[in-house]
């Protein structure tokens, strides 16, 4: 009897040893998950809260599933009044609880005064972790096309007016280099009425605005979120403008609530840069060097293979507004036709005069490509075929292009040469500004950095009439492609 308790003993013991045993394994699995650290100015405002950091929170989360998701506020008067960690107390918690691998993502505009004072706080707790890599900021050292794409492509657009300017408002300790990209990419330069300003240039930009002829300003908080402290900064804009005879509208939105601008800070992941690099811009690269042994190891942890797909959603792009350079949308065709109609005769040996007959749907598709039997181009069969693409203007190249058949329709695939265009409307550029965002066609990047689009093909060797929005000018311009029938692999034909 002794001995089966003895036996029962041992064997609870066994047991217990196990399940410990399996409890450290699991709990070691655990700490040993990389982390991404979100860290944003933060918010005492429950609702502000969850539109912005929290919404910018599940998608890393979605973006990054083996990641775990923390985050911190640069605030501490926020943090203390949200129950949330400071940076400090976030990045004691994490070594604490043995995590080695931290990426930090900061949820800021620029590499101002709060991105710097992230760098150097996380630098103090660097020794703790085995990794720690930094993202950069919604303006890094980019253009700021970006940023506008993504903003361009919300209700923002529906403000944008011939009688009407918008100034996106920068808070005090912003980068006024990396503001000025925001400001070129915007295209006020222009003299398109969309600016981007800190509270020492309120007086200049709206003295500007009162010298054209516009009646109405939109005044957007160019910050994360946009609770009562962040709308309280636009009440002198407000003022001055109202005082200048303008009809003021304050919109009551931070940028964390834009889908576009939370997949930017998903891509912004892969971009993440060690602590000696991202000092440096600071401290000079003499330090950088130091510490290049370091660094190396640490571009390990980079999650970027996770983010390739939010690149597909990233480039949410811009499209929108743009009444007012329409005058342009009608200045450029004209200086591009010459070039668009010597390029369809060019590939052929038939004189220029065929190329005319290209502009209607029946003479286009019998007499172009004899060779290739383009009578028979109805019947293609089921594949996917490089396609060679005809544009009505220089600016607007397709690079390359391929054309996916499948029960009896078409789509293409557009690789384009440049990286002007921020999203295409099947239409003209008049009906692409009153269409809804869900018609528009954004952009995605390939693994070689070009932008592309997938666009309905409804014939080929015929016009299609498709509008696209410039960046560079800051609206919609029509363009005119043909898909050459004759460019087709001989196999693409039934029969």
């Amino acid at each position: 009897m002794k001995m089966k308790k003895l036996h029962a003993l041992a064997a609870l013991a066994l047991s217990l040893i196990l399940m410990l045993g399996f409890a450290s394994a699991a709990l070691a699995a655990d700490t040993a998950r990389p982390v991404i650290l979100t860290v944003s100015p933060g918010t005492a405002d429950e609702e502000a809260l969850e539109q912005t950091v929290a919404a910018v929170d599940k998608a890393l989360l979605r973006a990054h599933p083996r990641y775990e998701i923390r985050r911190a506020f640069l605030s501490e008067t926020a943090a203390r009044a949200a129950g949330e960690d400071t940076l400090a107390q976030a990045l004691d918690r994490l070594a604490d609880d043995g995590v080695t691998d931290l990426t930090i993502s900061p949820l800021l505009l620029t590499r101002g005064e709060e991105y710097r004072a992230l760098a150097e706080t996380a630098a103090e707790k660097a020794g703790e972790f085995a990794s720690v890599r930094i993202a950069p900021p919604l303006i890094g050292e980019e253009d700021g096309s970006s940023l506008v794409t993504a903003l361009m492509r919300t209700e923002l657009r529906s403000r944008m007016r011939r009688d009407a300017a918008m100034v996106f408002v920068a808070g005090e300790g912003e980068d006024p280099e990396q503001l000025e990209l925001f400001q070129t990419a915007l295209g006020a330069d222009r003299e398109l009425p969309l600016f981007v300003g800190r509270e020492e240039e309120r007086e200049d930009i709206l003295s500007r605005i009162a010298g054209a002829d516009i009646k109405r300003l939109a005044l957007v908080p160019l910050s994360l979120t946009a609770d009562e402290d962040v709308l309280k900064g636009l009440e002198p804009w407000q003022a001055a403008a109202e005082a200048a005879g303008l009809e003021v509208e304050i919109v009551s939105h931070g940028l964390g609530e834009y889908s576009g601008v939370r997949e930017l800070f998903i891509t912004g992941l892969k971009k993440a840069q060690s602590l000696d690099e991202v000092l440096a811009v600071w401290t000079g690269p003499a330090e950088e060097a130091e510490s290049a042994e370091e660094a190396e190891p640490a571009e390990e942890a980079e999650p970027a293979e996770e983010a390739e797909p939010a690149e597909e959603a990233e480039p949410a792009e811009e499209a929108e507004p743009a009444e007012e350079a329409e005058p342009a949308e009608e200045a450029e065709p004209a200086e591009e036709t010459e070039p668009a109609e010597e390029a369809e005769p060019a590939e052929e040996t038939e004189p220029a005069e065929e190329a005319e007959p290209a502009e209607e749907t029946e003479p286009a598709e019998e007499a172009e490509p004899a060779e290739t039997g383009e009578s028979r181009q109805p019947a293609l069969i089921a594949g996917t075929y490089p396609i060679r693409v005809l544009s009505s203007s220089s600016r607007f190249t397709v690079k390359s292009a391929e054309l996916f058949v499948a029960d009896g329709q078409m789509i293409a695939v557009l690789t384009m040469e440049g990286r002007d265009c921020g999203e295409l409307y099947a239409g003209t550029a008049a009906q692409a500004l009153e269409a809804p965002e869900e018609e528009l066609i954004p952009f995605q990047w390939n693994e070689e950095g070009d932008m592309c689009f997938t666009v309905p093909v409804e014939s080929l060797d015929t016009e299609l009439e498709l509008a696209a929005w410039s960046i560079r000018r800051g609206c919609w311009l029509d363009r005119l492609l043909i898909f050459d029938a004759a460019s087709l692999p001989a196999n693409a034909f039934a029969g």
